[in-house]
């Protein structure tokens, strides 16, 4: 809560975030654990995500093994999670909704790299 010392008593949230990325695939896990079990403080969080320099191009995105729709532009409002590309950086842009859901996984589905055979 940043006023008092309750989380020496287990009463604190921790979000661990964990981005993978192989020659195959590539992922990023949002995890929340409480120290004591009971969540509480944050009941619906949000997610903005901005994904730069990744390996091969995205063709699609799964939430949870889900796909999720692509934005084409930056105004597309939308109820649900999405993704979109912004046009300068190559910016791989996620939005997922508020939910009290205390674990996601983003799963791209990537283009295989090119390789040049005998250049």
């Amino acid at each position: 809560d940043g006023v008092s010392n309750d989380y020496q008593k287990g009463k604190f949230q921790r979000t661990t975030l964990r981005f993978e990325q192989s020659k195959d695939a590539v992922k990023f896990a949002i995890r929340a654990e409480s120290g004591d079990g009971r969540y509480r403080a944050v009941p619906a969080r949000s997610y903005k995500l901005r994904f730069h320099g990744l390996h091969a191009p995205v063709g699609s995105l799964r939430l949870d093994g889900k796909e999720i729709a692509r934005a084409d532009d930056a105004d597309t409002a939308r109820s649900g999670a999405y993704w979109q590309l912004d046009g300068e950086s190559g910016d791989v842009i996620v939005s997922l909704p508020r939910s009290s859901k205390r674990s996601f996984l983003v799963d791209f589905a990537t283009a295989p790299a090119l390789t040049c055979g005998g250049c």
